[in-house]
Parts: C-alpha cells; structure tokens; sequence
C-alpha cells in the first residue's frame, strides 16, 4: 500500500517531467562490447516512465557502485548489474541490496558489504573480491582467484556440474555461513575463520589443496578431500564417511577424526590429534612435543618421536592401535583398547591400571633403549 509520502514523491516527479519534457538516465542501461563506461551509480529510478534498476555489460565498467534501497520494499529496490560473457568490470560497490551477477564475465576487485550480493556463474571469473560485514558471496561455476571475506562476511561455494576453482585468498577471522559443497576445487586457502563442508547430496564432493588453517581458523570436512595442507593453531574436523585429510603438516592446535573420516600421513610438530569413534588415522607422525589420543576409533602404523600416545580413556568405545613404534622421548600410555603390535626402540609404554580393559596383540617388541611399565 502506498503511503501518502509515497504518492506526493511520484507526484512531485511527474510535474517534473511535465515542465522538463524528460528526465534523463543517471546510469547506463547496456554497456555495449567495446564501450567503457565509468563513475556511474545503479540505483532503482524512474526515467521515461518506468522503473529501472538493471545494468547490462558487454564491455567494461569500472568505479561504479550498486546501490539498492532496502528501505523501499516496493519494486524494484534493488539495483541489478549483469556481466556477460566478454564483459569486463573493475573496482564496482556493491551494497545495500544491490547485486552484481557475472554470467561468464569478468568481475575484478569488487567490494560486497551492508546486504550486497554477487553471484559467479557460466564460468566467469571473480578476481580480487573482497566480502565484508553483511555481504554475501556465491559461486556457482567459474573461477575465483584470491577472494578475501572478512568479519560477518558471508560466502557459498556450491559447484554446479561445470565446477568452480578457488585459488588463493583467505576467509579472516569471525567469517561466517562459509559453506563448500559440489564439484570444486580450492587451492592455496587461508582459513581463520570457518569453512564448513556439508554433505548436500550433490554427486560431487570439493577438493582442497594446500589450504593453511591458521589460529582461529576452523575447517570441518563431512565430504571431500584435503591434500598438502597445514593446521597451525587452528582446528581441522574430519567427519563422515567420504571425508578424508592426507599429507598433512600440523603445527600447533587441534585435529579430530571420527564417524568415517580417514587422516592418512599426518605429520605433527605440536599440536593434538583426538581420533573418535569411527575415525582412522594411517601413518602419523607425532614429534616436537605433539599429543595423540585415539579415544574410541583406529590407529594403523603410528610412530611416536617425540610426544605423548593415549589410547583409550575412561569414556572409550573400541580403541584399537595397529603397529606402534616408541622412538626416544616418546611415552605411550595404554588404558582402554586392543594394542595390536608395538616396538618400542627408545620410548616408554606404561600400561595404565585404573580400573579400564587394555588388550595386548601380537607382538611386542621392548629394544635395548625401550622400556615397557606397568603402573599403580
């Protein structure tokens, strides 16, 4: 319904139209291949009569701002820009309800904030973005090249059948609603702030390669792969099944495994690695001071150098380690579980009595410098 503020605005437009003829565009409509236009505002207008709020590119826009109204909930009050195949944009605002989709384009250096949108589809590139408090970024198909959300920055990368590639940026500390799912592929990431992979039902599943999940930062894998990466003070989740997380440099802060997930080949150097029901973890490496606990899931040829080895704990389900190696400085702990062959070349293993059920398997195997204990 119209409010009578409402009704004199467009009264008071209409007499200007009367007395001036016309009244002219503020923004340029279509942007013709091999036209520039620049230092434009897309804002929701009437010219001529009609409402218009869309811009159409084929050639190149730069410094320009899109701005809706989000106060104006009468259509249109929201301000459009298409970039099409061909189309080439760079250095445009998006804000305020307004929204930028790239449909096989272009889009360099944008800014999204305060209820901006953009969209990434028919593999356009998204280049330099930048995603602040309040906007909001997806991709569907194409590529994204260093893209940088910060604090209440929103992003979802949900690959179509086309597939999307991330390379480089980083989501900053207190990023939020990061989502990862579908067909795509994501390299050289920083994370500080949260990056959750979820399972859509999508017949595709990301890649993450060379991701490097920083203090604060969180990644939570339920689908998909993580290749090459580091975990330096921040925290790594590998659930369900189809998630798996290999070659991988921990530096300090956390990783968990359960419920499916797979860690093969993790190197610690500080740091602690918790496995939960249902998590596997092959060929870990704990030294510099790292701490392991495989609380209730699988450890198969784990090798402590120097650190701390728990299996088992007073809530434990089925704990069970396969091949464990004792080097110097190393100490192992056994409370709850199946110990399913074990060397000890230089470690301490002290077989823990405090009321919990440990199993000892096949064999074990104490060296000259190791040494096998039980305790009180």
């Amino acid at each position: 319904m119209k409010t009578p503020k409402t009704i004199l605005t467009k009264i008071v437009h209409i007499l200007i139209v009367i007395f001036t003829g016309n009244t002219q565009a503020s923004f340029t409509e279509t942007v013709a291949e091999g036209t520039t236009v620049s230092g434009e505002i897309v804002a929701p207008q009437e010219w001529e009569g009609l409402n218009r709020n869309h811009q159409r590119v084929f050639g190149t826009v730069t410094d320009t701002i899109l701005r809706g109204d989000s106060q104006n909930y009468s259509p249109p009050n929201w301000a459009q820009q298409d970039v099409f195949s061909g189309g080439y944009t760079n250095n445009i605002t998006v804000e305020n309800t307004g929204n930028q989709s790239i449909f096989g384009g272009t889009a360099e250096n944008t800014v999204i904030k305060d209820e901006g949108r953009a969209t990434l589809k028919n593999q356009g590139i998204f280049k330099e973005g930048k995603v602040y408090k309040g906007g909001f970024f997806s991709a569907q198909s194409g590529t994204v090249d260093n893209i940088n959300v910060y604090e209440n920055g929103q992003f979802d990368i949900s690959g179509n059948d086309d597939g999307v590639i991330v390379e480089g940026g980083e989501i900053t500390y207190l990023a939020k609603g990061s989502i990862f799912q579908g067909r795509a592929k994501i390299n050289n990431l920083k994370i500080s702030g949260n990056v959750v992979v979820s399972d859509n039902g999508s017949k595709y599943s990301p890649d993450f390669s060379r991701a490097n999940i920083k203090p604060g930062g969180l990644l939570r894998l339920s689908t998909g792969r993580m290749i090459n990466s580091r975990v330096e003070e921040g925290s790594l989740s590998v659930f369900k099944a189809g998630s798996e997380a290999s070659d991988t440099t921990m530096k300090g802060g956390s990783i968990e495994v359960g419920e499916g997930g797979i860690l093969k080949r993790t190197q610690m150097t500080g740091g602690s690695l918790d496995i939960k029901e249902g998590g596997l973890a092959e060929a870990t490496f704990v030294n510099g001071g790292g701490r392991m606990l495989n609380d209730s899931g699988t450890d198969i040829g784990t090798v402590v150098n120097r650190g701390t080895y728990t299996l088992g704990s007073a809530h434990s389900t089925t704990a069970q380690s396969d091949n464990l190696t004792l080097e110097k400085d190393a100490t192992a702990y056994i409370r709850k579980g199946i110990l399913n062959g074990a060397t000890l070349n230089g470690g301490l293993m002290i077989l823990v009595d405090d009321g919990l059920s440990s199993t000892l398997k096949g064999n074990v195997t104490v060296g000259e410098l190791g040494q096998l204990d039980g305790y009180q």
